[in-house]
């Protein structure tokens, strides 16, 4: 298992450094932070978990977002949230609730891990490092789902997207004169990106979907 973990942060780390989109160019961000990469394999932990049926992957996604979780909400504005018609049973989860129901049925009667999972419903958000208001939603296949989300000026700004695996996902950030100031456009629907605004003010954040298929998506910013 340790072996098979290592081997998903490696491809994380080489996801990282993919080239862009034909046609779509990725300027250089700020460098980003050890957590906020660690919430992307907390994604591919989730994905993994729930395509092998393993409690373990998790667990340990559901450890990785206690520790860099939200204490606030979610105040970005999605332009197009009346288009919502379609729903999808996604075969993967980012509720923590949720993920962790399913880490019980998958742990089968081991004591062991039904004792990891009995300590995380019972602990708060420990010490986390930084405070990520997150989002889930639903982006339609061949469609791209647009926020308009103000961060402060002169202080690193981050998102973080990471989908159900069913789609390339790309992820573009515009400041209010259009002008693209971070992306990631990799071939996986695990995108950060991460800039350092003149001052404060609102960006569009555009999460676009390649795939001819739905993508539910876990979206955090700071």
């Amino acid at each position: 298992m340790k072996r098979t973990l290592l081997t998903i942060m490696a491809v994380s780390a080489v996801c990282g450094m993919s080239y862009a989109q034909k046609g779509e160019e990725k300027p250089a961000g700020a460098a980003v932070p050890a957590e906020a990469r660690m919430m992307t394999v907390a994604g591919e932990l989730v994905q993994y978990g729930y395509a092998n049926k393993e409690a373990l992957p998790l667990i340990q996604a559901v450890e990785i977002y206690q520790k860099n979780g939200s204490d606030k909400p979610f105040e970005g504005k999605k332009e197009n949230a009346g288009d919502k018609a379609e729903s999808k049973q996604s075969k993967v989860s980012y509720d923590v609730n949720q993920i962790l129901a399913d880490a019980t049925e998958y742990a089968a009667g081991d004591e062991n891990l039904l004792a990891l999972i009995d300590g995380l419903k019972s602990s708060s958000k420990r010490g986390a490092t930084s405070n990520y208001a997150v989002h889930t939603d639903l982006v339609r296949a061949n469609s791209t789902d647009v926020y308009n989300v103000q961060f402060r000026g002169g202080e690193l700004a981050l998102v973080i997207v990471s989908g159900d695996g069913d789609t390339d996902l790309d992820l573009y950030v515009y400041d209010p004169a259009g002008n693209c100031v971070a992306s990631d456009a990799d071939y996986t629907d695990d995108c950060v990106v991460s800039w350092v605004p003149t001052r404060t003010q609102t960006y569009k954040i555009k999460i676009k979907n390649r795939g001819n298929i739905s993508n539910r998506y876990r979206m955090a910013v700071n």
